[in-house]
């Protein structure tokens, strides 16, 4: 789990975030995630998940090489 990243935003996936090293939640995810869980600026649906895969790069150090690969 130390190199897993999820995201979810309701009770079916608490348990998932609690287990990955790095949990996200949409800015409207449920209150009980939003407590285990790193809370994201967007809202679910407006690019909240572009917005934790670029959190996950630029936490791990990988921003220049991701960006590397796909420009």
């Amino acid at each position: 789990p130390e190199e897993v990243a999820a995201i979810g935003d309701d009770l079916n996936d608490y348990r998932l975030l609690q287990w990955v090293a790095q949990g996200y939640t949409p800015h409207d995810g449920s209150e009980y995630v939003k407590a285990c869980a790193h809370v994201l600026e967007r809202r679910g649906g407006d690019a909240c998940v572009r917005e934790m895969i670029e959190k996950v790069i630029r936490s791990n150090g990988e921003e220049e090489k991701f960006l590397d690969q796909w420009l």
